[in-house]
Parts: C-alpha cells; sequence; structure tokens
C-alpha cells in the first residue's frame, strides 16, 4: 500500500511591503492519505488549499515540516529524481491550464509517457479522451478548446500512466453537471482500484464520492 503523509508542512510567503514580513498560506499541518481513499479538501478561494496540493505533490517546497513518499522524504530528493517520481506515481490535475499549445489534444494527454521516455500508451489516451467526450477533438489545438475543455484534457492526462496518486485542484471547474459527474466517477473508480485521490473543490457534488472530507480555512486544515 501506498502512503502519502505530511507532517507538520507549512507554508509562509514573503511580502514586499514594511507593514509584514511574512503572511501565512498553511498553518503546520499534518495530513496522510494511502491507496485506495478518496479525500476532499473543501474551502473558498484563498483558504491554502492549492498551496497545501502544492506541498504534497512535490511542487512546493514546503517552508518547514516535511512531505514523505513511502517513508522517503520527497523533498530531499534530488530534482531530477523528483520530477520523475511526480511525472511517474502522481497525476496532477492543475487548477491552471497547462496544456501545451505546439501539441494536439492527444499528444498533451501522452506527454507522461514521452517523458519518461516509455512507449506512448496511445489506444489508452485514446479511451480516455473517449469517456470524457473529447474524441472528437484529439487532433486539435489546445487553442481550439473552451475552458471546461482544457480541463477534461488535464484529467485525461493525470489518468494516463495510473498513477498511485491523484492530485486534483478544482478539477469539474468549468464543467456542466454531465460532465461533473463524468470526471468524478472516473475519479472513484481509481480509488476503488487503488489510487489515493485528493481533491481540492468548491463544488458541493464532490462530497458524495467522497471517503472523507477535511475543510480548509485561514490556513488551517479540519474535519468538516
Amino acid at each position: 500500500m501506498s502512503q502519502l503523509i505530511a507532517h507538520a508542512v507549512s507554508m509562509e510567503f514573503m511580502r514586499k511591503t514594511r507593514t509584514a514580513n511574512f503572511f501565512v498560506a498553511v498553518a503546520p499541518t499534518d495530513f496522510e492519505i494511502a491507496s485506495g481513499q478518496f479525500i476532499e479538501i473543501a474551502g473558498h478561494s484563498g483558504s491554502g488549499k492549492s498551496t497545501l496540493l502544492g506541498m504534497l505533490s512535490g511542487l512546493l517546497p514546503p517552508t518547514s515540516g516535511e512531505v514523505l513518499l513511502d517513508e522517503q522524504n520527497l523533498y530531499q530528493l534530488r530534482e531530477p529524481d523528483l520530477a520523475a517520481v511526480r511525472n511517474e506515481r502522481f497525476g496532477i490535475i492543475p487548477q491552471s491550464n497547462t496544456a501545451l499549445q505546439s501539441l494536439t489534444v492527444l499528444q498533451n494527454v501522452l506527454l507522461p509517457a514521452v517523458i519518461a521516455k516509455k512507449p506512448a500508451p496511445e489506444a489508452k489516451a485514446r479511451e480516455l479522451l473517449g469517456e470524457l467526450g473529447l474524441a472528437p477533438l484529439m487532433e486539435e489545438k489546445p487553442e481550439a478548446l473552451s475552458g471546461g475543455e482544457l480541463r477534461r484534457l488535464a484529467v485525461a492526462r493525470a489518468l494516463l500512466m495510473d498513477p498511485d496518486f491523484i492530485l486534483a485542484d478544482e478539477p469539474t471547474a468549468g464543467l456542466d453537471s454531465e460532465n461533473i459527474g463524468i470526471v468524478l466517477r472516473m475519479l472513484r473508480q481509481r480509488a476503488d482500484s487503488g489510487a489515493a485521490v485528493l481533491i481540492a473543490a468548491h463544488e458541493s457534488q464532490v462530497a458524495q464520492y467522497a471517503d472523507k472530507v477535511l475543510k480548509m480555512d485561514g490556513a488551517h486544515l479540519s474535519p468538516s
């Protein structure tokens, strides 16, 4: 069983004003998630959800504390090793659009395999895009997609490598109710198949799929 554990992680950002030196984005926080779990972190914008996900996914070194992936401190890894771990063991769905404009939709979904220098699982990529209603857009460039379609592209890319951990920041933002259901069912299925799924979200629909809901408010994480 795979585990991701945070011990007293915090994040402080420096200010460029004379009134205060820094502000606390995430207060010291303990958190853990294991294979097969689906956890939602609910909270308003600015509560610290995205910052916490960034620290847990190896993208944002905490100001203090540690993040352990199966007992290995993520931030003690050399950057090339950490990048490889992120690509192969984490499926990250960011809040912003990170599609490469020079590639087609299909090529964007296949990027994790290309980066890992593994054979491109094109059949699987096409299947994921089909599930997400993007099959007709496979050969289009991202500029031709709507915001909701770009969100679904990111979901397909995150699931391509069957990651141990899926960390999603507002994965259903901008989607209609039908597509929200499709995405959340796909993520629930991955948890039921053994992945650990962590979602930061506003949408109340997420709670009905989650095993546990936590609340982020004012940089503090607590039970809902």
